[in-house]
């Protein structure tokens, strides 16, 4: 299968491209033009990587030009967090993460719905990582909850708008994960994880199987997947 995955070089979209790879898959990995991959994922030959700022994403057109006719599944790992309290937000801040969490994912989407209407019914699927916050109200996380939750909502729609010519749709919501910025939040703020009720991170090679799981189950569209160690019924 041809794979492609957006935040190719952070800790779930880099361990997602190696786990992917390894299995034979051929993998085109979008990453921030700031955020280098790991030379693991470079240096595999089925690995092609494609530097794009996701702010700076104007039109379908434009998105159009890089992607692959080819692709079968498409994994939609990149996001920014801005952590500013809500009275204190500018303007330009919120339509930055809503171009990066929301917009570009939704310029990505439909440009590959249109090249799936030119192909075959086969299997395809979009899976776009959201998270657990959205499902908050946190007013210092807010532009990123409400961008994410818009993704949520249009995954929605595309699952139910091209479940006929057999392209699904699914959203996936961790929790705080075992990554670099997940580590860092614990460290900065302790008391974070006591509002977990399991009182961990989520690893992150379990959110990698269950996206493949999600990939390799063509009977699953329009659903939210939860993993974040119970934190979904504390909020």
């Amino acid at each position: 299968m041809n794979i492609l995955i957006t935040g190719a070089s952070g800790g779930l979209g880099s361990q997602l491209c190696e786990n992917l790879l390894s299995q034979g898959h051929s993998v085109f990995g979008f990453y921030n033009t700031n955020s280098p991959v790991s030379t693991s994922v470079l240096d595999q030959n089925k690995f092609h990587g494609v530097k794009l700022d996701f702010a700076h994403i104007v039109s379908g057109e434009y998105v159009s030009q890089y992607i692959p006719e080819d692709i079968d599944h498409a994994i939609f790992c990149h996001g920014v967090n801005i952590h500013k309290n809500i009275l204190q937000l500018e303007k330009e801040e919120i339509i930055y993460s809503h171009q990066v969490n929301f917009i570009s994912t939704f310029l990505f989407s439909q440009q590959l719905v249109k090249k799936w209407q030119k192909t075959s019914c086969k299997d395809r699927s979009i899976i776009y990582i959201s998270s657990v916050a959205t499902k908050g109200g946190s007013p210092d996380e807010v532009a990123y909850h409400s961008a994410k939750r818009a993704s949520e909502s249009a995954m929605l729609a595309f699952a139910r708008g091209f479940a006929d010519i057999n392209i699904r749709s699914n959203v996936i919501s961790p929790g705080l994960m075992d990554t670099k910025m997940g580590k860092e939040t614990i460290k900065n703020r302790p008391d974070v994880l006591e509002r977990i009720p399991l009182k961990k991170l989520v690893g992150i090679e379990e959110v990698v199987s269950l996206i493949n799981t999600v990939i390799q189950s063509p009977s699953i569209t329009g659903q939210n997947f939860h993993i974040n160690n119970g934190r979904y019924c504390s909020i």
